[in-house]
């Protein structure tokens, strides 16, 4: 449980870490007081983030889920934060992030717990982050996060072009402390409190190759139906991190 703590929070408080650090330097100008507008946002991102470490603390509590404390929020909300919240791990390791999330992606309603959703993409983003890194050239690696919505659900994939995962890995790799990193470099929990997580919203997660080498997961998820303003469609690319070039 221990290891399983550590792996899940080390996210955001790395993201709470970076904040603060920048709240300091605000504080450290000599006479001059900090400007509300600059020191406000930064202390709602420590807020959003130290609310995300007690809802995963909850939820390692009870990895049983369910509809505790579901909401019905956007998928776009999600995968926002997600990307906001592993930033400084593409940057640390040189590794460009792709998004191709249509508005109709957006814009959908999903039902469960949105900070874990978060969780479970921002762990595969890092997953995939790290990967890229280890077989990167000099012109650094790639990530590629993308979204499908078809008939009341939507899939996210996440992408890399690191070495691969063999198919016999593919499902292993969401058994408990299972990792394929060198020792101490992973719990080998986050893939299976991810799976947990997307079980309880009754979706499913997968590992697949990806076309050309390395790897991609898959997260399906059901829409929720109740939830205000549906999509009618439409196509619409968000501005990736850095320019894209064609995804997997």
């Amino acid at each position: 449980m221990t290891a399983g703590i550590v792996h899940e929070l080390h996210q955001p408080l790395h993201y709470v870490r970076l904040k603060l650090e920048a709240i300091r330097l605000l504080d450290l100008q000599d006479g001059v007081a900090v400007p509300a507008h600059e020191l406000g946002p930064k202390l709602d991102d420590v807020l959003d983030q130290i609310e995300r470490i007690t809802q995963l603390l909850l939820h390692l509590q009870s990895l049983s889920g369910g509809e505790a404390g579901a909401e019905s929020f956007t998928l776009g909300a999600a995968v926002a934060n997600a990307v906001a919240l592993t930033a400084p791990r593409f940057g640390e390791h040189n590794v460009t992030l792709h998004q191709a999330v249509s508005r109709a992606c957006a814009s959908l309603f999903l039902r469960g717990r949105r900070l874990l959703l978060e969780q479970v993409i921002a762990n595969l983003l890092v997953n995939a982050c790290l990967a890229a890194a280890e077989a990167r050239t000099t012109a650094g690696g790639n990530v590629w996060l993308r979204c499908r919505a078809g008939d009341g659900f939507v899939e996210v994939r996440v992408a890399d072009d690191g070495p691969g995962l063999p198919p016999a890995l593919r499902e292993r790799v969401f058994d408990a402390f299972f990792t394929t990193r060198p020792q101490g470099g992973g719990s080998g929990l986050g893939l299976y409190l991810s799976r947990r997580i997307v079980d309880a919203m009754g979706g499913a997660i997968r590992a697949a190759g990806r076309r050309g080498g390395g790897a991609q997961f898959v997260v399906r998820l059901p829409a929720d139906a109740s939830g205000p303003g549906q999509p009618q469609g439409g196509k619409h690319g968000h501005s990736a991190c850095r320019r894209s070039r064609p995804g997997p």
